[in-house]
């Protein structure tokens, strides 16, 4: 083979990835738009959609009621579907929906077929880098919260559930499923997809749609900063399960924190707020360890190196496509934002 042919196949080769790349990061971005249109509206219109769903079975649940309890089948029905456990099953059901279909569909065309990486599922020292993930995120929350204080009040939600059903229920919902949906779908669908266009890309990439998802500019900040961790996690072991239980962590803290600050005592506030201090300062520690480190992360295994191209950031952005995705990505977040904090609130 001749010079001037090995330089026309280089070309040929790059044309090719520059090709893959800009459909793979447009297939993202048009389903995570459309992720983002019916998130917006789930977190805006929730009452309306459950009333609708209500109303849409109203026919088959008479029945039933009818059939196994005496007395009026639809106020029977009503008082059912409108109980406390009901109404957070549907909102589960709902938000599964929600993210499952755009990302189950941006999986079938984006995402390759996975090759085992054969190391551990479990990244170094994982207590280490469960306190990175919580600090890190604690640190950009108070960041994002000074940031954003000039916003207006969004919308508020209601009281927080009482019966032990309605307790364990809204703990699935809020630490377990989101837990195991946005793992699967950030991680192990939109950054399984761009990893093979380089890691550091891929990571910053999907943290940032991630922390967006969240439709709260605080807490978009708080988001990605915790993701980027969970990226890094995914990207050196190729396993959901410590993103996973990562994720949950934070949640089921969460959840423990919203019960605290409604009817926790003045001790019970005190140790939370120890508890967050706690792993900002560890976090603190932790990064600078890292930056000592820098040769070598002492947190996640090194990327293992690829013959693929390199794109230079210039022809990154020069799809029409996907600055057309990225601008209508932005403009409805903005929208979205815009409608809770100002005309909703």
């Amino acid at each position: 083979m001749t010079l001037s042919e090995c330089i026309a196949r280089e070309r040929r080769v790059k044309a090719g990835f520059r090709r893959r790349f800009m459909f793979t990061v447009s297939a993202v971005l048009l389903f995570s738009t459309a992720a983002l249109l019916l998130l917006g509206y789930e977190r805006i219109y929730m009452g309306n959609i459950l009333r609708w769903i209500i109303d849409a079975l109203a026919p088959l649940g008479e029945s039933i009621a009818a059939g196994f309890a005496e007395g009026d089948a639809a106020v029977l029905y009503e008082n059912f579907m409108l109980s406390e456990p009901v109404l957070l099953v549907l909102q589960m059901v709902v938000y599964v929906l929600t993210l499952g279909i755009p990302y189950l569909c941006c999986k079938k065309a984006v995402v390759r077929k996975a090759v085992s990486r054969g190391g551990s599922a479990m990244p170094r020292k994982p207590f280490a880098v469960m306190l990175l993930a919580l600090g890190m995120g604690y640190i950009a929350s108070f960041i994002g919260t000074l940031l954003f204080s000039w916003m207006p009040q969004g919308q508020t939600t209601g009281g927080l559930p009482e019966s032990p059903a309605g307790i364990a229920l809204y703990f699935v919902s809020v630490a377990i499923l989101p837990a195991l949906v946005e793992e699967w779908a950030f991680r192990g669908v939109v950054l399984r997809a761009l990893l093979p266009y380089g890691r550091t890309f891929a990571v910053f990439f999907s943290s940032a749609l991630f922390g967006l998802m969240h439709l709260d500019p605080a807490q978009s900040v708080f988001a990605f900063a915790f993701a980027v961790v969970l990226a890094l996690v995914y990207a050196s072991t190729g396993s959901l399960w410590m993103c996973v239980f990562l994720h949950a962590v934070n949640n089921a803290i969460s959840f423990l924190a919203g019960y605290v600050t409604l009817y926790g005592s003045e001790l019970s506030m005190t140790l939370l707020s120890g508890y967050m201090i706690v792993c900002i300062a560890c976090a603190g520690i932790l990064l600078v360890y890292w930056f000592v480190r820098r040769r070598e992360s002492p947190f996640f295994a090194e990327p293992v190196p690829s013959s693929a191209p390199r794109l230079r950031a210039g022809s990154m952005l020069s799809s029409a496509a996907l600055n057309a995705f990225a601008v209508v990505f932005l403009l409805l977040y903005v929208y979205f934002i815009y409608l809770q904090y100002w005309v909703m609130s």
